[in-house]
């Protein structure tokens, strides 16, 4: 069967971009009057541009309504580089929102090390301003006036205080 090639308006506004059309249309097209294709086209397959990237979706079109329902397969493609030739030669174009996976586990590796550093060393510097074995305390002068204390154990003036008249 013949696919009929739908491709995002952003093809023909960049070199690279048209040079890729042309190579889609170079594989996935069918030439006119070919003896194997069908004279109807039955299936879509639409190239859209979005984040620099090439997403492919393949649709069938139904019989009844004409409306499209998607069949798979789909991906994306992130071009790298374009060579001059079959791969190798003068490069045509070269990607520079690429990251590499090895690039990309390295900067997350190192986001999540920063974040330990980050900790370890704001409890470093808590320590420095904080002498060791001295905690926080809340000292209020009014925290004792509901501390009683034993009569066995006062002393001095409180003493007093638990003495009894035995009048």
């Amino acid at each position: 069967s013949r696919p009929l090639l739908s491709f995002d308006p952003l093809f023909d506004k960049q070199i690279h971009y048209s040079l890729l059309k042309e190579l889609f249309v170079q594989i996935f097209g069918v030439p006119n009057n070919h003896p194997k294709s069908q004279p109807f086209y039955d299936h879509v397959l639409t190239f859209n541009i979005l984040e620099n990237k090439i997403w492919f979706r393949n649709y069938q079109i139904v019989e009844e309504d004409g409306s499209l329902s998607e069949i798979g397969p789909r991906f994306v493609l992130n071009p790298i580089k374009i060579f001059d030739s079959s791969f190798g030669g003068r490069i045509l174009y070269s990607n520079p929102h690429y990251v590499s996976p090895n690039r990309h586990r390295r900067e997350l590796r190192n986001n999540t090390s920063e974040k330990y550093k980050d900790k370890y060393s704001a409890k470093k510097s808590k320590e420095l301003r904080q002498p060791a074995g001295t905690a926080y305390v809340d000292v209020d002068q009014y925290d004792d006036i509901f501390d009683t204390i034993a009569p066995e154990k006062a002393k001095g003036m409180a003493k007093n205080v638990f003495q009894r008249n035995k009048s």
